[in-house]
């Protein structure tokens, strides 16, 4: 019997459509139980799902052709799906027909099942349409109605899905180009009419498609996404490379460069158990299904949760890196796995051995642990039930499978790999690892890369209950292989140890750590020894200092382990020191130094410096050694000297060997010995009491002179004694004297210089033998020696002690050269303290030195000093004078000049005339009577010869204060300005003349061509001689022009208008120089004259208005200073204008500032939000309320309210769950945005709060905040303040706020905001709190990237979505909340770009910018200006109007033509204070001002309700900014605005500039 023939598949649709239309005309209850079924599926998960449930049955029908193509297009009225799979089937038209009924198969995702009624959601009539013949068919709502009610007219709902009727393709395909397009390459299309307002949903849906959807269908060669609404379509192309497990995601957007993703999946085929099977549901006929792991191929742990995947992402997540994909059994929506479910918990464990199995792969050859990056945390709390129970399986499935790689890389059980303890630093690991025999069976360092990765290795080691090496074990484990080289490495690592317990880290759970670590290792056995294999630190271990034959029984270490200091420093800190080295010492100094040579003495000084400073001196002492005789220093010049015979530097001897480096020892040498070489006998000097001694040469010299000066003084017939009888006797002098015949002559100097006082002795007694009638007084061996020998250090220079003078000299220490000495000392040492004492040799070498000179000055005052002594003139020796620039001593006395007058001996000089300099005129007489010299005037006379420039003025007529200070000096005189003055001079040689700068003559200072007044009031002092000075010559003319400036003032007091006193005060230069650029310009078109001082006075007050003296206070400071002030509202302000009879405004304000805290009493009554607020503040609500950290932007026009919502909305959340103690942190970018936010909460607040207070803080500019935890808390700040202060530990509560909202939020993707966001927990990849954005342009200008990174920083959520049914601006007209706009293009100028101007704007990063010059053409044209003021003058009278200027100057501009016109206008700009800018605006809004004028200030953060007219004469390049200012006037009535607002936009003609304005095109972003 054959089998029966299958219908096809329209046979199948119409056969079940009558059939169902039947059992409703029997069991009319069916019809109400398929429309619930129905309203179940598109009202619970599935409702927004079709996108994923229409490309999974795309997935599955190419299953049996891979490779294929799914396409997904969206237009304004359809959604299409199309395919390259399996044609439709008759048992696929039978399951649609069927509710609940589900043939998935295999690796099927789904077929047509449950899943695809949720097209019901967005579509009445889904279609169904084939390539092939006879498959299409179609569902219809209304069509379906009509059928049914022909069974049951009273039924209430009707299914949709349950009848179908049968299309014409070909009908359909001639109507809808798309199908037709479709259709030419899909075996099946599914197209859905779209509901009204489905389509934007939609578009968000294929926006989020997760790329990642083809790891898990690999059958699928290219997913293509395209939303063909309004202009150019939004395509996304999904595409996916296979190599093995290795997979590259290709994701092409637009025409965008493709984007990459590196991904590595790994699959795992699985046959369900019976019990399994049993529970799975629909899932029960497939004997094998597929679980997959798929994970980033890149370095590193991801930030994300992993995620279990169900083929598309569910709500469960994990701590296991990656994405976990399988047919889970899930809920109907396919978001939610099922607990307590057998299927599931198989899967599970099934996934965790695919987890451990694959992370071998995972490893990397130079990051071995890599794969250690993607296992689950390690003591985290998982966020669901089937997470930790994932987690619990894998570390289970670890116990005997390979998953830690040992120090080659090799992976293997954790049973064969030992893990080395926690808490080892980096270089220890590194230590033991490069060793090149260290033991291969120890877990790779790279476990230590990331705090995740060792905790998940000791995780694994307790599953396995295996557990971790401890520190001897490991250390242990590397000098096994018994090499000297380990051992080394081992000793190396444990006395680091030991330094880092010491405190090199202040962390006190990582001191306690590295403390127990260090204890430990100091038990193992680690350091090599010669003879006792491998033993513990301890000090009964020891290095060998020396290599010699002894032989002991200590325990040396291995010679083989020290191969350098750091070794030996190592062992050192271990406890394990040299052999004593004491001991060595002392045996030493037994044995004499008769045969040492330098390298010995250099040893030997080493071999102390181990004994220690202690040990050896204690030696040296009992080993009874005259050191000062027998113990050798080295000196700087190299060799070594007994110690008697040096000195210690710095005192007499340098330490750099510039001299006497024979003496002086080496410091750097004897550095270590610094504290013991005093107690050895070396000095650094001379000291008291040193005895002499018979056999000391010098000494010896001392009393052979002795003798020789006894024997001389003896009658010739006498008999001489024999030296050696000859006794010397007398107290123990300073000294050694030695020195005086081994050191430099500087040397001597130092040594003589530093004698100590009490060691002076300056006599000794001398006789023959016994004989007492013999004795006689000599000088003592100190005195003999410096007099024979000493030099002194004199201001002349070095000296011989007997060519010195004493100290009590020193007045004439220019001339004689006196002893840098003590005068106790220079007494002692029998130098001359008075000019009487001066020996005639001392006399003669001076006039030597005189006669030989060419000083100016020295030759004089060694004749003045001689007169001064009554010496008598040495025979033979010359005068000194001189003659032009020669000197000569062959002049006499009577043809010389002598002077102490410097001019007059210049003069004689000039002159060639024989001259002579005396310091003093008692001198020059002198001379001039006793040495019969010439005066300067028996030589030279002369005159003066002067041409007046104007009238001698009487000094103090010219310089009156000179009458207060000098009146007595300067009555009678007077100046006279010269053009000529010279001197006339006669000497023998005949007559010169030269020119004068100044001179006196005839009670009068004549000046030549002074400079000014300065000049000639200096010349004046200098010719007078009245001790002035350039400081006071400066200070007297102060005082003059104070004077004149007193009178100025009273002029500006006394002038008639503010004008005439503004020129006064100012200067007509200066007030035109504080013009804006064009204004002067401007007036002389309008006026056709050059304006005169008076009305550049009037445009100057017109321009900057009450300002005008803030603008200008630098000028008046300088031409009155009595009139300066800071025009800011001070005192001292006020009573300037107050004084001048100014308008009291034009003192300025003085700010007054808010407090700083602030406390809003609770709620009295309840204004309604409007309908749109109510849905924005309920949404932000539920935001808030659900998730613990959402992010969002909230858009609404300006002023409709944006800050009034989100109050409200935080309100509505602090009283349904409080804020835990922390404040709510609102960041402004201004402090006036921020007072204005204030306002807001403080009458918000007071509206509808809580019956609490609410704690404001405001904190900027100088203003600090502290937590408050008794009551709600608001921080407004701005973002300035935040970036100073956030970082603080002061305000470490701040950086935990309950929640963070950004007014202006379009600016917030600044480095300054990311940096202030990630301080509050809020990265682009997680948040600890919400975010909540504000603004009325969610848009970056045209900046595409830019305006991305602002979506993605908001989560791509945007409140206001969905609230207006179109656009919102119209809605909220038609409200009143906004005005209506009446628009209107103003003809501007025409201008044509340079060439210099083109190729800035190429190289600037603003390209679509004008450059400033070209603005500044705009804002300087005449016409357009006269145009704008034509156009307000023509508006109704009274209009209130805000202009948006081209720039400061513009602004200023334009309020003074109109002030001209007497429109009452002010300009604001950035420069404008704070107080007067709240002043002007308040007067705007008072209509006591009809116009402001601004430039880049108004743009944002400013409310006036009344303004009318807005005019934007700026060329604008932003579309932020350009609705920012509009928005300015867009106040509607119900907002406390007009009707109508005016906007006038002024369209400029650059003839080469082509760029365009428009900024609605990134709207799109915020859909996706």
């Amino acid at each position: 019997m054959s089998a029966p023939k299958k219908p096809s598949v329209l046979q199948m649709v119409l056969e079940q459509s009558q059939r169902v239309l039947e059992t409703y005309r029997i069991d009319r209850g069916l019809i109400q139980e398929h429309a619930n079924g129905e309203r179940r599926i598109t009202q619970g998960g599935y409702g927004d799902r079709q996108i994923y449930e229409l490309v999974q049955n795309g997935a599955d029908e190419l299953l049996a052709d891979p490779g294929g193509k799914i396409s997904v297009v969206l237009t304004e009225e359809h959604l299409y799906c199309a395919n390259q799979g399996s044609a439709m089937t008759p048992e696929g038209a039978d399951t649609i027909l069927r509710m609940g009924v589900s043939r998935k198969r295999g690796g099927q995702i789904g077929r047509f099942g449950v899943g695809v009624k949720s097209v019901l959601s967005v579509t009445d009539a889904p279609e169904f349409f084939s390539r092939e013949e006879e498959k299409s068919f179609g569902f219809s709502r209304e069509w379906a109605e009509k059928k049914i009610r022909t069974v049951c007219p009273d039924a209430e709902e009707i299914p949709v899905l349950r009848m179908a009727r049968p299309l014409d393709r070909e009908s359909a395909m001639r109507e809808d180009p798309i199908l037709a397009e479709l259709l030419g390459w899909a075996t099946t299309v599914v197209r859905l009419p779209l509901k009204k307002g489905q389509a934007d949903r939609l578009s968000k849906d294929l926006t989020s498609f997760p790329v990642e959807f083809p790891l898990f269908s690999a059958h699928v060669g290219e997913v293509l996404l395209e939303d063909r609404r309004g202009g150019e379509p939004r395509t996304r192309q999904i595409s996916q490379q296979i190599d093995g497990d290795r997979r590259i995601l290709e994701i092409r957007t637009g025409t965008a460069k493709p984007r990459v993703e590196r991904w590595r999946v790994f699959i795992r085929s699985h046959n369900p158990s019976p019990r399994a099977l049993g529970d799975a549901g629909e899932l029960h006929d497939r004997p094998e299904i597929d679980v997959s792991w798929a994970v980033p191929d890149r370095k590193g742990r991801e930030l994300r949760f992993g995620q279990f995947w169900a083929f598309f992402p569910t709500n469960f997540t994990t701590t296991l890196r990656g994405i976990l994909n399988a047919p889970w059994k899930t809920s109907e929506d396919r978001q939610n796995l099922y607990d307590a479910n057998e299927f599931n918990k198989e899967l599970i464990r099934v996934s965790a051995e695919l987890v451990v199995d694959s992370l071998k792969k995972l490893s990397r050859p130079d990051d071995p642990c890599a794969h250690l990056d993607f296992v689950p945390a390690r003591g985290r709390e998982e966020p669901q039930f089937a997470a930790t129970e994932l987690v619990e399986s894998i570390w289970s499935a670890t116990v005997n499978r390979p998953v830690l790689p040992d120090q080659n890389g090799r992976f293997g059980p954790p049973d064969a790999v030992r893990l080395h303890p926690a808490g080892l630093r980096r270089e220890w690991l590194a230590l033991w690892a490069d060793h090149p025999g260290r033991p291969t069976n120890w877990c790779h360092h790279s476990v230590e890369e990331s705090q995740h990765r060792r905790q998940s290795a000791e995780r694994i080691l307790r599953a396995a209950e295996i557990p971790v090496a401890s520190v001897c074990e490991w250390l242990e484990a590397l000098v096994s292989d018994g090499t000297p080289e380990a051992s080394r490495t081992v000793i190396r690592i444990v006395a680091d140890m030991l330094r880092q317990r010491a405190g090199i880290t202040t962390d006190e759970a990582v001191k306690s750590k590295i403390t127990a670590l260090a204890g430990e290792a100091l038990k193992a056995k680690i350091i090599l020894t010669e003879e006792h294999g491998l033993v513990a630190p301890s000090p009964n271990v020891f290095r060998r200092s020396t290599v010699d034959d002894l032989t002991d029984r200590m325990v040396y270490v291995d010679e083989r382990v020290i191969d350098g200091i750091e070794t030996q420093r190592a062992l050192e800190e271990l406890g394990v020191h040299e052999a004593d080295a004491a001991g060595r010492f002392a045996s030493i100094l037994t044995q004499g130094f008769s045969d040492y040579d330098d390298a010995k003495w250099t040893a030997l000084w080493e071999l102390s410096r181990q004994a220690g400073p202690a040990d050896t001196l204690s030696a040296i002492r009992a080993a009874d050694i005259d050191t000062a005789r027998h113990f050798k220093v080295r000196t700087v010049a190299g060799s070594f000297r007994p110690i008697r015979e040096c000195l210690l530097p710095p005192r007499v001897v340098p330490s750099d060997g510039s001299r006497d480096a024979h003496v002086a020892v080496d410091l750097e040498f004897h550095a270590p010995d610094r504290p013991i070489l005093r107690d050895l006998g070396l000095l650094d000097g001379p000291t008291e009491k040193v005895i002499p001694r018979r056999g000391e040469q010098w000494y010896d010299d001392y009393v052979k002179a002795g003798w020789n000066t006894y024997c001389k003084k003896l009658p010739a017939a006498a008999r001489r004694p024999q030296m050696d009888t000859m006794r010397f006797d007398g107290a123990a002098p300073a000294g050694p004297l030695n020195f005086l015949t081994e050191l430099s002559e500087e040397g001597r100097a130092a040594f003589l210089r530093t004698l100590p006082h009490s060691g002076l002795v300056t006599t000794w007694t001398m006789q023959v033998g016994r004989q007492q009638s013999t004795r006689m007084a000599v000088l003592s061996p100190l005195v003999w020696m410096a007099r024979k020998h000493g030099w002194l250090q004199t201001s002349r220079g070095l000296r011989t002690v007997p060519q010195s003078v004493g100290p009590l000299l020193r007045d004439h220490r220019d001339v004689l050269p006196v002893a840098d000495l003590p005068t106790i000392v220079a007494d002692a040492l029998k130098l001359p303290g008075t000019l009487d004492k001066i020996p005639p040799r001392l006399w003669t070498e001076l006039l030597e030195e005189a006669a030989r000179s060419e000083d100016d000055i020295f030759p004089g005052k060694v004749y003045a000093l001689f007169i001064e002594a009554g010496a008598g003139w040495p025979d033979g020796i010359p005068t000194r004078c001189r003659v032009g620039s020669t000197w000569s001593s062959e002049y006499t006395d009577s043809e010389i000049a002598v002077t102490a007058n410097r001019s007059e001996y210049e003069a004689l000089i000039r002159e060639s005339q024989p001259a002579l300099l005396v310091p003093d005129a008692e001198t020059a007489e002198v001379m001039r009577r006793d040495w019969e010299m010439r005066a300067p005037e028996e030589v030279i006379q002369k005159e003066l010869r002067h041409v007046t420039q104007s009238d001698p003025v009487p000094l103090l007529e010219e310089f009156p204060h000179l009458r207060i200070t000098h009146r007595g000096k300067v009555d009678g005189w007077s100046l006279v300005r010269c053009s000529e003055l010279e001197e006339i001079v006669r000497t023998p040689n005949g007559i010169r003349t030269s020119e004068l700068a100044s001179a006196v003559f005839n009670r009068s200072v004549l000046v030549l061509n002074p400079d000014d007044d300065l000049a000639a009031l200096m010349a004046v002092d200098r010719e007078l001689r009245l001790g002035l000075g350039p400081s006071g010559c400066r200070q007297l003319l102060q005082r003059r022009e104070q004077q004149r400036e007193n009178e100025r003032l009273e002029r500006a007091r006394k002038a008639p208008d503010t004008a005439t006193k503004l020129l006064e005060l100012v200067g007509a230069e200066a007030l035109k120089a504080g013009l804006p650029q064009g204004l002067i310009e401007a007036e002389k078109t309008e006026s056709g004259k050059e304006p005169d001082a008076k009305d550049i006075a009037q445009l100057a007050l017109a321009a900057h208005g009450t300002g005008v003296m803030r603008h200008y206070r630098k000028d008046i400071e300088t031409n009155v200073p009595e009139a300066a002030g800071s025009f800011t509202g001070d005192n001292k302000s006020i009573q300037v204008v107050n004084r001048l009879g100014l308008p009291q405004d034009f003192a300025g304000k003085r700010e007054q500032r808010p407090p700083a805290v602030e406390t809003v009493s609770g709620p009295r009554e309840f204004p309604r939000l409007h309908d749109y607020q109510e849905k924005l503040a309920s949404r932000m609500f539920d935001l808030l309320t659900r998730y613990k950290a959402a992010r969002a932007m909230l858009c609404l026009p300006t002023g409709a309210g944006k800050t009034r919502v989100a109050a409200e909305a935080v309100i509505r959340v602090i009283k349904e769950q409080g804020l835990q103690g922390r404040p709510v942190l609102w960041i402004a970018q201004t402090g006036e945005l921020c007072e204005q936010a204030v306002q807001s909460w403080k009458f918000v607040w007071s509206k509808v709060g809580p019956d609490v207070p609410l704690t404001i803080s405001r904190l900027w500019e100088s203003n600090e905040a502290a937590p408050v935890v008794d009551t709600p808390h608001l921080v407004v700040a701005t973002d300035a303040k935040l970036e100073k202060c956030l970082h603080t530990p002061e305000y470490e509560w701040l950086r935990d706020p309950a929640l963070v909202l950004i007014d202006e939020a379009h600016t917030s993707i600044t480095p300054r905001y990311t940096d202030l966001l990630k301080l509050l927990g809020i990265t682009h990849r997680s948040a600890e709190r919400p975010l909540i954005g504000l603004s009325a342009t969610p848009f970056r200008g045209f900046n595409v990237e830019e305006t991305r990174r602002l979506v993605q920083r908001y989560g791509s959520k945007r409140l206001d979505e969905g609230i207006f049914d179109g656009d919102p601006y119209t809605e909220l007209q038609e409200l009143g909340v906004l005005a209506r706009v009446e628009h209107e293009e103003l003809d501007g100028a025409t201008i044509e770009l340079s060439a210099a101007e083109l190729a800035d704007m190429e190289k600037s990063s603003f390209s679509h910018r004008l450059p400033a010059s070209a603005e500044q053409r705009l804002a300087e044209n005449w016409r357009r200006n006269a145009m704008l003021v034509d156009k307000i003058r023509g508006l109704p009278d009274e209009e209130p109007v805000l202009l948006f200027a081209t720039s400061v100057s513009h602004a200023k501009i334009m309020a003074a033509m109109l002030e001209r016109r007497k429109i009452k206008a002010a300009a604001i700009d950035s420069n404008t204070p704070l107080i007067e800018r709240r002043k002007i605006i308040n007067e705007y809004r008072e209509r006591k001002i009809r116009v402001i004028t601004n430039y880049n200030v108004l743009a944002q953060g400013f409310d006036a309700p009344a303004t009318k007219t807005v005019i934007v004469a700026r060329p604008t390049y932003s579309p932020n900014v350009y609705q920012q200012m509009i928005g300015r006037g867009l106040r509607g009535p119900r907002n406390g605005g007009k009707e109508v607002c005016r906007i006038l936009d002024v369209r400029d003609n650059i003839t080469n500039y082509h760029k365009k304005l428009a900024f609605t095109e990134f709207e799109y972003l915020w859909s996706r």
